[in-house]
C-alpha cells in the first residue's frame, strides 16, 4: 500500500534535542497510526522503531519500521518533516 500525504503530528521535542529522539518519534508515529488505523489497513500497531532525529529540517525524510498485529513481516512507514517539526506520513509500504 502506498499513500500520499495523509497525516501530520506536532513535534514533541522542545528544540533542545534528546537522546530519546528516536523513542519520541516512534511514540508520535505510533500515535498517528493508532489514531488513524486506516493507514495500516485497520491492523493494531504492536511496535514502532524510528531513527533518532533531533533537529528535523523541512523536507527531511525518515523511515520507521512498524510491526502490526497478525502480520509477520514489518511495514515501512515513510514520513516527511515540515518546517515546524511536525511530519506527514507520505507512504506505508508492505
Amino acid at each position: 500500500m502506498s499513500l500520499g500525504s495523509v497525516a501530520s503530528v506536532a513535534c514533541g521535542d522542545d528544540g533542545r534535542g534528546s537522546d530519546d529522539a528516536g523513542n519520541d518519534l516512534s511514540r508520535r508515529v505510533r500515535t498517528v497510526l493508532s489514531d488513524d488505523p486506516t493507514l495500516v489497513e485497520d491492523l493494531e500497531v504492536e511496535d514502532v522503531t524510528c531513527p533518532s532525529v533531533t533537529e528535523p529540517q523541512a523536507g527531511n525524510l525518515a523511515t520507521c519500521i512498524v510491526h502490526l498485529d497478525g502480520v509477520t513481516r514489518r511495514v515501512e512507514v515513510d514520513i516527511e518533516f515540515r518546517e515546524d517539526g511536525s511530519f506527514d506520513v507520505v507512504s506505508v509500504n508492505r
